[in-house]
């Protein structure tokens, strides 16, 4: 579920000659990028496939025919597949894993998902080309990342570098809406995990970035209540401000108090208020009844906030309750937070991965990577084993922007880009010439 703060950066086709060998590359990894090379345009159609097929987080059919044509594909590089099942009441769709286990190298975790946040009646559908740019829901977040992926190993094959290899994939079918408990519904990932050395994470990025860190998510819901009343009355002692004027006070305050600090965001995302309302967390759908001339009784907010560390996130939280304490008259309010995603810390060890990421993008006739820090991303899959895997990289999927919106696109040659990045990197992590500690 990322959200890349928009950079203005270069989107030229690559410096590299693609089928010439390049002199700073070993036979090994020449083999690698020129066979990706070869593949571009059949990279694009499989990608094209996979965003015409809707896989909104609540369309578990559509999330499950994205697996099965991935799950025919991992089985045919010798990978052994597998579906990791939730319980039928959290109406979420399983994570598809497939897994290489043998001896050599590091044992890599390649994290990605397979769902998307736009549903069956969302009016963006379909996948639509127009030069270096594709656009199509999901088509960075994450499917994208999942060709990414995908190819970076047909290549890794293709150079017999997956000969004793030892990778696992986790392609998990709620990240955008992930099922609750999420001490549950992320199990899975955290116990593959526990048996890895180093976390990929193939989440959209801006081109050439890549991260170290995370932020957590919080989901937070606030519900005011006041008198009901003929309109004409409202502000009296006897019938008060009415509901939604609260609401809209909670909401400046918390704007005017929470706004601005570095790492901290905070996001009303739907509001319903009036005479009589309702709303449904797992949809996200609200309805509400009301007249002009009748005052609110009701009002609710559902939103999130994002944070840098635990820390700063209980300091938002004693400054959002008492904002919604300090009600209006005639009113009242309650507040709930439940932490949704916990925060990325970087670390030594993946700035270490990092540098060796930017090498080999050099190496590739790329150029320097630059690092995007945890601040202008949003939260992630990867953040739920960080305590467990101290080594990670974040967003090495495909680049472009416009995530959760009908804007969302990719550069179709950082496809190719990344996958031979990708590639590069496995290689040298599986069959390391040097040990990373």
């Amino acid at each position: 579920m990322p959200i890349l703060k928009p950079l203005i950066l270069s989107s030229l086709l690559f410096p590299l000659s693609l089928l010439a060998n390049t002199p700073q590359l070993s036979a090994q990894e020449n083999l690698m990028s020129n066979y990706l090379a070869e593949r571009k345009n059949e990279q694009l159609l499989f990608l094209e496939k996979l965003v015409n097929i809707n896989s909104g987080t609540q369309n578990i059919e559509g999330v499950k025919k994205i697996g099965e044509i991935l799950q025919a594909e991992f089985e045919a590089l010798g990978f052994k597949t597998r579906w990791a099942e939730l319980p039928a009441g959290m109406q979420r769709a399983p994570t598809l894993i497939a897994e290489r286990k043998g001896s050599a190298g590091k044992k890599l975790l390649l994290i990605a998902h397979l769902d998307t946040v736009f549903q069956k009646d969302s009016p963006f559908q379909k996948f639509e080309q127009k030069g270096n740019i594709a656009t199509g829901p999901g088509v960075i977040d994450n499917k994208g990342g999942l060709v990414v992926i995908l190819y970076a190993l047909k290549a890794l094959q293709a150079a017999h570098a997956l000969d004793d290899a030892s990778i696992a994939v986790a392609m998990t079918g709620d990240e955008e809406n992930n099922g609750k408990p999420t001490s549950i519904s992320r199990q899975p990932l955290i116990e593959l995990a526990k048996q890895s050395d180093i976390a990929l994470d193939f989440e959209p990025t801006i081109r050439n970035h890549a991260s170290v860190g995370r932020r957590g998510t919080a989901h937070w819901l606030i519900e005011a209540k006041g008198n009901e009343g003929h309109s004409s009355i409202i502000f009296s002692k006897e019938a008060g401000d009415g509901a939604i004027f609260e609401t809209a006070r909670i909401l400046n305050q918390m704007r005017e108090k929470l706004g601005g600090e570095d790492g901290l965001t905070f996001n009303p995302g739907i509001i319903v208020g009036g005479t009589k309302t309702d709303y449904d967390k797992i949809s996200g759908r609200g309805n509400s009844f009301g007249r002009t001339n009748l005052i609110p009784q009701t009002a609710l907010v559902n939103g999130d906030i994002r944070y840098l560390t635990a820390a700063q996130r209980d300091l938002a939280k004693k400054k959002m309750e008492a904002i919604v304490g300090s009600n209006l008259p005639g009113t009242s309010a309650t507040f709930q937070l439940d932490e949704v995603l916990p925060p990325m810390p970087a670390t030594e060890k993946s700035l270490g991965l990092f540098k060796r990421y930017s090498q080999i993008s050099q190496k590739l006739g790329y150029g320097e990577m630059q690092l995007l820090p945890a601040n202008l991303r949003g939260g992630g899959d990867i953040s739920y084993i960080a305590p467990y895997v101290s080594t990670s990289l974040v967003g090495i999927g495909a680049h472009g922007s416009g995530e959760h919106s009908p804007q969302e696109h990719v550069e179709i040659d950082s496809l190719l880009m990344q996958s031979q990045r990708a590639a590069l990197l496995m290689q040298e992590l599986v069959q390391p010439r040097e040990k990373i500690d």
